[in-house]
């Protein structure tokens, strides 16, 4: 079964080309997630680049809005790690913002490069000015047993309602902005949320494998 423990959320609402997260101590051979939303106000913002923690980061998946330019990034680490800060680096872009999560995940196959087989398949979405809606269809779910994780962002501070059959996670609030992380486990694939009218939305998801019951797959 899949299990998550939250090792640390924030936000900065300074502009700048980096940020750090609160330090953590993930532990050994767990996979580590970690969400970013950030905006860039005149062009689509770089995607982030991860370091910290003795890990590789590797992106899942982003999406930015248009026109207003926000993005989310999802990443994935899995490793020997140490403690300390995840360093979040938009190579020289000011931001005007940043938003992060960062989740340990337990239960969840880990083999191939960097855990690459615990990510099943993703998706994004990144509706118009004034929605009040995102939605992101995926593929089937293969297993029952699997977990969804979705990560959108808007730009405004007014609390976001997670889809049917999913959990908040996290949600994050400042400079203008809401961050929100949310999950389910299940065979439901179609992740989204509902909030008042706003703008510069994005949004990504994406299916987690879980072990099997008999616990075959371990750490290589």
């Amino acid at each position: 079964m899949i299990t998550y423990s939250t090792l640390t959320s924030g936000n900065s609402t300074a502009d700048a080309t980096s940020y750090n997260t609160a330090p953590i101590t993930p532990l050994s051979n767990k996979l580590i997630l970690v969400f970013v939303s950030s905006r860039y106000g005149s062009a689509e913002a770089n995607t982030p680049t991860l370091s910290g923690n003795s890990l590789t980061w590797t992106e899942i998946t982003h999406r930015y809005s248009t026109p207003r330019n926000g993005k989310v990034t999802a990443f994935r680490a899995i490793g020997i790690p140490s403690s300390g800060a995840i360093t979040i680096d938009f190579d020289g872009q000011t931001q005007q913002n940043c938003h992060w999560a960062v989740l340990q995940l337990d239960g969840v196959v880990v083999t191939g490069t960097n855990a690459s087989d615990a990510v099943v398949q993703t998706g994004t979405d990144a509706p118009g000015d004034g929605s009040t809606t995102a939605s992101i269809t995926l593929s089937a779910i293969s297993l029952s047993t699997n977990a969804v994780f979705g990560e959108i962002t808007k730009c405004d501070e007014n609390d976001i309602t997670p889809g049917s059959g999913f959990t908040e996670i996290v949600e994050i609030q400042g400079d203008s902005r809401t961050t929100q992380v949310q999950w389910q486990i299940g065979t439901d694939n179609t992740c989204d949320w509902s909030f008042a009218a706003s703008n510069d939305i994005a949004a990504i998801a994406f299916e987690v494998k879980a072990l099997p019951a008999s616990g075959f797959f371990a750490f290589m």
